[in-house]
């Protein structure tokens, strides 16, 4: 267990890695500015840093602040990732959760406010994922699902976060990213550019979502397909003002 301390000033804060036999810990510290060496030492500017393999863990009721990387990143290079991210906050780091190549993993019941790229960013090979009542304030971005080798995530389920006054995009599933997977029951306000935006690939539901006072679209979905409004997806029960194409949601 790191618990109780301030913890600041380092490359890293807190490097993080366990087999999981014991539950491994990180909770109730101030993680803050640990920059030294950004740029040029592998792995600075992060707050949590995990990468050989992390399983069975917790991340829970930390205060991070103004990492230039990112509040907390997670990936595995062997073994497991399997790691609780919950009630933690974030103010000014360049995104609260990095996440990638995760099993069965929960990021749930955080605040970030201020990120300089969105705030919860899910990465490559990600599986039964739950990103769940999150309140992303003021972002560049709410959430992104991204990939950048062949395998995107599935069985991802986005539900119940609050989004406002995104820079860009409240919820953006990019390009071969996301798969059978279910965004539901999010609040997406004031983003600068859509509130819900799905690139390509298919197969996902995007239901019972508010979506509103987007700049551009409330709901857009670039894909093509047998699914609703003839994308690759499902759409159903939203509540936006404006989509794109139209029919993603009543108006």
């Amino acid at each position: 267990m790191i618990t109780g301390n301030v913890i600041q000033g380092n490359p890293v804060g807190v490097y993080f890695n366990a087999s999981g036999a014991t539950q491994p810990e990180v909770a109730n510290n101030c993680t803050r500015l640990n920059n030294a060496g950004f740029g040029v030492q592998p792995a600075a500017g992060n707050g949590v840093y995990s990468d050989p393999g992390l399983d069975n863990a917790l991340i829970h009721h930390n205060v991070f602040f103004g990492h230039q990387n990112g509040a907390i990143i997670l990936d595995k290079y062997q073994n497991t990732l399997r790691v609780d991210v919950n009630n933690n906050v974030s103010h000014q780091d360049r995104a609260m959760v990095f996440i990638f190549r995760s099993n069965d993993s929960l990021v749930t019941d955080n605040t970030a406010v201020g990120t300089t790229v969105p705030a919860i960013v899910i990465g490559d090979d990600n599986h039964n994922l739950q990103v769940l009542r999150n309140d992303i304030q003021g972002s560049d971005g709410g959430v992104l699902t991204v990939t950048f080798l062949p395998q995107g995530s599935d069985q991802v389920q986005i539900s119940d976060n609050t989004i406002s006054d995104a820079a860009q995009d409240g919820i953006d599933v990019s390009p071969n990213s996301l798969t059978d997977s279910t965004i539901s029951g999010n609040t997406v306000t004031n983003s600068g550019r859509d509130g819900i935006l799905i690139e390509d690939k298919g197969g996902n539901l995007i239901t019972g979502n508010v979506s509103q006072s987007s700049v551009q679209f409330d709901c857009e979905d670039l894909t093509t397909g047998s699914g609703t409004a003839g994308t690759a997806n499902t759409w159903t029960a939203n509540r936006a003002a404006t989509s794109n194409p139209a029919g993603e949601g009543p108006q």
